[in-house]
């Protein structure tokens, strides 16, 4: 999973813009982790603001991971823009990290499993 991860953060540029990034991670973990247990709700797309050092937010989106019952997040995309490929800042944070806590959570972009397979992601909007 590390694997996938870097390498979207190291190609982060080849990718329009933060959903495509962060849904190409989705589909690849998707693809090889999907019908594991450990993984219950599975991948969520989530959107909404992300905080800035200076206090500015900015709208934004990033995979969720349900593992074991907890959300972790992962942003490869953000990973990316730090310069540090290797999966050190944004992977795997949870929802109360000081990471974390700059991400806000109130809307739900795509999901992946539950339910359905891969080709058949929810795009609630």
């Amino acid at each position: 999973m590390k694997a996938i991860f870097n390498w979207h953060a190291k190609h982060y540029k080849d990718f329009a813009n933060c959903v495509e990034c962060n849904a190409s991670f989705a589909y690849c973990i998707d693809a090889l982790y999907g019908n594991k247990k450990k993984y219950d709700d599975f991948i969520w797309l989530a959107a909404d603001n992300f905080k800035n050092r200076d206090g500015s937010v900015v709208m934004h989106k990033w995979c969720v991971l349900y593992i074991n019952g907890v959300q972790y997040i992962f942003d490869p995309r953000l990973q990316g823009y730090t310069g540090n490929y290797t999966g050190t800042t944004y992977f795997g944070k949870k929802k109360n990290s000081d990471i974390g806590k700059k991400y806000q959570f109130d809307y739900w972009y795509a999901h992946w499993r539950y339910g359905y397979k891969m080709s058949d992601a929810i795009v609630t909007n």
